[in-house]
Formats: C-alpha cells, sequence, structure tokens
C-alpha cells in the first residue's frame, strides 16, 4: 500500500514538474512573439507588427498578461499606421488641389430650370444646345460626370451610341419632336475614355435607334471638351474621396487614442 501511494506521488509530482516546464515554454514563446512586434513597431512595420501579434493571440491563448501587453502594442501600430495615412493623404493634397484650381476657372455653373446647377466647360457652352444636334459633357452638384444627347427635329427611338468598336446604351425620351438622352458616369465611362486617350482631331458619333440612326462630328474643340471635362470630374472625386478618406482617419485616430489612454490607465491601476 506504501508503495503504491508513494508512486503515485511520484507520478504526481512528474506530472505537475512537466506541465510547468511546458507552460514556461509556451511563456517564452509567447514573450518571443511580443518582443518582435515590439521590435517591428520601433522598426516602422506596423502590419508586420499586427500580424505578430495576431499570431499570439490565435497561438496562446492562454498568455493572458502577454496577450493584454499586444493589445497595447497592436494599438500604438495602428495609431502610427493611421497617421502615417494622413500623412500621406496630406502629401498628395497640394497637387490635387492646384490641379482643380488650374482648371476651375474652364468651368461655370449652369443654372437652369429642371436641375440643380450642373458644370460645363465654358469654351465651349452657348446655352442653346437644346436648339442643335449635340452630344455635351457634363458634371453634376456631386462631382460626377455624365453626357446629355439632343437629337433635334428627330424621332429614332435613340437607345444607343457608337465609336469605332465601343457601344454605350440608354434610354431616350422624346420632347417638342426631339430626342433627348441624359447617360451617367457609370453608363458612358467607355466611351469618355476613348476620347479622353484619343489623339484625333475629329471624331463621328454614330447614333442607333429602333426606328434609325444619325451621327454626331465632334471637333477639336468639343475633343478638349469631353477631355477637360472628364479629367475635372475624375480630380473633383479624388478630393472627395480624400476628404472622406481623412475624416475615417480622425475618427479612427480619436477612437485608438481613447482606448490607449484607457487601457494605460487600467495598467497603472493593476500595477499600484
Amino acid at each position: 500500500m506504501y508503495n503504491a501511494v508513494k508512486f503515485t506521488a511520484c507520478a504526481l509530482a512528474c506530472l505537475f514538474m512537466a506541465s510547468c516546464s511546458g507552460n514556461n515554454q509556451r511563456a517564452e514563446e509567447a514573450q518571443s512573439l511580443l518582443n518582435e512586434a515590439q521590435y517591428l513597431v520601433e522598426g516602422r512595420d506596423y502590419t508586420g507588427a499586427i500580424a505578430m501579434l495576431d499570431s499570439l493571440d490565435t497561438a496562446f491563448r492562454d498568455c493572458v498578461d502577454l496577450r493584454r501587453q499586444g493589445t497595447l502594442i497592436r494599438i500604438q501600430a495602428l495609431i502610427a499606421l493611421t497617421e502615417d495615412s494622413i500623412a500621406a493623404d496630406e502629401q498628395r493634397r497640394p497637387d490635387l488641389q492646384h490641379c482643380l484650381d488650374s482648371l476651375s476657372s474652364q468651368f461655370i455653373t449652369v443654372s437652369m430650370q429642371g436641375t440643380a446647377g450642373f458644370r460645363a466647360y465654358q469654351p465651349t457652352f452657348t446655352g442653346a444646345e437644346l436648339n442643335s444636334t449635340c452630344i455635351r459633357p457634363r458634371i453634376d452638384e456631386r462631382g460626377y460626370f455624365y453626357a446629355v444627347v439632343n437629337l433635334q427635329g428627330q424621332r429614332i427611338g435613340l437607345n444607343s451610341i457608337v465609336l469605332d468598336d465601343i457601344t454605350v446604351s440608354g434610354q431616350s425620351i422624346s420632347m417638342e419632336g426631339s430626342e433627348m438622352m441624359s447617360l451617367s458616369q457609370e453608363v458612358i465611362a467607355p466611351l469618355a475614355e476613348a476620347i479622353y486617350y484619343s489623339s484625333a482631331s475629329s471624331l463621328t458619333l454614330n447614333l442607333i435607334g429602333s426606328k434609325g440612326r444619325s451621327s454626331i462630328r465632334l471637333s477639336s474643340r468639343d475633343i478638349a471638351a469631353w477631355k477637360s471635362t472628364w479629367y475635372y470630374a475624375k480630380l473633383l472625386q479624388a478630393m472627395e474621396t480624400a476628404n472622406i478618406r481623412r475624416e475615417k482617419y480622425e475618427n479612427q485616430l480619436e477612437t485608438l487614442s481613447g482606448q490607449l489612454s484607457q487601457l494605460t490607465a487600467q495598467q497603472e491601476s493593476a500595477a499600484e
């Protein structure tokens, strides 16, 4: 009986020592990951540090204290990463603003009945576009490109515009013996891109309808209007995207800073 009890006690002791040894080894491995994450943060490799902390959280869920320290490092890395993103955006902003400023004088905001106010390329704008067969590029109040087609005195059931191998489709409406079609940026983009990159001095757009067809010739001035309008719209959208992104980064930075302050206070309180 004594020998059995002695054997059991020895076995339990061995198991305890093995468990302690295993725990120590896991703690050392977890600490190594934590140290590597801190090293990567100091080297400004924030994404690498976050990946290392992800590994720590996944593989060492039992190392609670080390994972808590990792959370602090993660927040610091995210703050630095966000600040770098803001700095990169701000570095590009002056060039973007300069391009916008250089083009803005070429556009006028037009107020007409039925519109919220669109922008048109001033050198080719006459205000009498509805009295002729033409297709004009425009920018809406949100900064998005679109095109308006006016087919004066004709009703062909207009449903598509063709330039070489590019076809864009839409739905026209009849107005006092004429037809009109408005095409959004998403629809007109392939045609606008083709005109923007064209080196031709003139282009012919074929208007195709269910009852016939017509055509519109774009002169060099018309092509210049398309190119400038397309470029200006893309710049306006890029600036709007940058503003939205900056607001998102600032909100994210505020949230992370609050989390950092709270976590730091908790750790200081626990250490007292």
